[in-house]
């Protein structure tokens, strides 16, 4: 009795496999126990050059062989559960599939016809100006279609999409005054979807000085804002360049040294040899009144001393000629015959409209080290650099202040003559905490 139940248990089981197997093939082709099984394979996910796909249902398989566009790549272990397709063209459609061989083979797994997804973009962000972020979009290749996802302040909020062409090779961001912002790339075809790194625009620089003129009523004087000088600076609002207030300076007889058109900023600290200054400032002259000097107007000007500042060794200073041009010279340097930088004579000083002046200054005793640079509206008007201009005359002297149309140099306007220049926006930056973004040349500036 114990025989006969165990010879049925086992029909039984033959009975099941051979059921099994009635269901996966069709009538003649049913393979004995031995034969080999192809497996089914699956796409489980997608990257750059890459597809990986899920291998099941295989067996009595002696050798395993990937297989893309009908040409078979290496062997692979003959119970693996997945495989990745690697070296794959972005936006290529491919055949992907198995062979199995063994008894009764070779057998070959269902074929997928997938399209790699695109290479994901590179983005970079960087500051255009106080109110714009550039995002530089590199690679991409593969996509069919790009979609640009942005937020500001970085960090903060949901993010804004909307396509742009694929190839375009960057976007502007309009930010608040200062503010931040990151974005991202998703690049897209037929086989899906993928998205660039998140790219954020690097820690603001710390202003080194920073004057905006916002503080006090319309018509009530600013000379608090300086630290010396300003005598005729009051605040004014009318046709601002930024919607708030600034100041007007004004002056009715313009004698030497009076500090009363401009004024004086100390530097919180004093800088030495090596260090590098950025200055920026927006003006608005309502007349040409670089036109009475005899024969320039001092602009911009850095003052040096000796370490204990009890010697004043000369100014780094940007004049206006008569003209409306600008020129450059360090001070000390005397007699002043052949000492003078001429910049692009095609650029002057407006009158009746805003416009954002920048100078940069690398401070140097040494003529092969020491760089200046002039901007006018963010375009570059001229470098000093390798041309024998030493920024400092002693290596161990210091730069201390700032001056802002402090200096009539020459004769004296009428007494009933009013000149009058609105000021606004003073920026300092320094290499301790230099700007980020850069000028068309790639050097690094505060910006318009």
């Amino acid at each position: 009795m114990a025989a006969k139940a165990i010879t049925a248990k086992a029909w039984e089981l033959v009975s099941n496999y051979d059921r099994t197997l009635d269901s996966r093939y069709p009538a003649g082709d049913k393979p004995n126990p031995e034969q080999v099984v192809a497996p089914t394979i699956a796409i489980t996910s997608m990257a750059a050059g890459s597809i990986t796909i899920s291998i099941a249902d295989g067996a009595n398989i002696d050798m395993l062989t990937p297989r893309r566009d009908g040409i078979s790549l290496e062997p692979i272990a003959t119970d693996s559960t997945a495989y990745e397709f690697t070296g794959l063209t972005p936006g290529a459609e491919y055949e992907l599939e198995l062979r199995a061989d063994g008894s009764g083979g070779p057998l070959f797994s269902n074929t997928l016809t997938q399209v790699a997804v695109p290479a994901a973009p590179t983005l970079t962000a960087s500051r255009v100006d106080d109110t714009t972020v550039r995002f530089t979009i590199e690679g991409g290749s593969g996509a069919t279609g790009w979609t640009k996802n942005y937020r500001t302040p970085a960090g903060s909020g949901s993010y804004t999409s909307a396509s742009i062409d694929v190839g375009t090779p960057s976007f502007d961001v309009t930010v608040s005054a200062g503010a931040t912002a990151e974005a991202y790339i998703t690049a897209s075809n037929d086989g899906g979807s993928v998205s660039s790194n998140i790219a954020a625009l690097p820690d603001e620089y710390t202003p080194f000085i920073e004057r905006n003129f916002n503080v006090g009523p319309v018509g009530s004087s600013a000379k608090s804002e300086w630290d010396n000088g300003g005598a005729g600076s009051v605040y004014a609002n009318a046709d601002p360049f930024d919607g708030t207030t600034y100041i007007n300076s004004t002056n009715v007889t313009f004698s030497e040294n009076t500090n009363v058109f401009g004024g004086w900023l100390s530097f919180p600290q004093n800088l030495v040899q090596g260090d590098e200054i950025w200055v920026r400032l927006r003006v608005r002259p309502q007349d040409a009144f670089w036109s009475d000097s005899s024969p320039h107007q001092k602009f911009i000007r850095i003052r040096c001393e000796t370490p204990t500042g009890s010697i004043v060794q000369g100014y780094i200073d940007i004049y206006i000629n008569q003209d409306g041009t600008f020129k450059w010279i360090r001070e000390i340097d005397g007699p002043w015959t052949n000492k003078w930088f001429y910049f692009d004579p095609s650029v002057t000083m407006d009158v009746g409209t805003w416009q954002t002046y920048e100078t940069y200054v690398k401070l140097s005793a040494d003529p092969n080290e020491a760089v200046v640079r002039f901007w006018k509206d963010g375009v570059l008007v001229g470098t000093i650099q390798n041309a024998g201009r030493a920024t400092l005359y002693n290596a161990t002297n210091v730069a201390m202040q700032l001056l802002i149309f402090t200096y009539w140099n020459g004769e004296p306007a009428l007494p009933t003559e009013v000149h009058t220049c609105g000021i606004d926006s003073i920026k300092v930056a320094t290499s301790l905490s230099p700007p980020t973004a850069t000028d068309a040349a790639g050097n690094k500036f505060i910006g318009v």
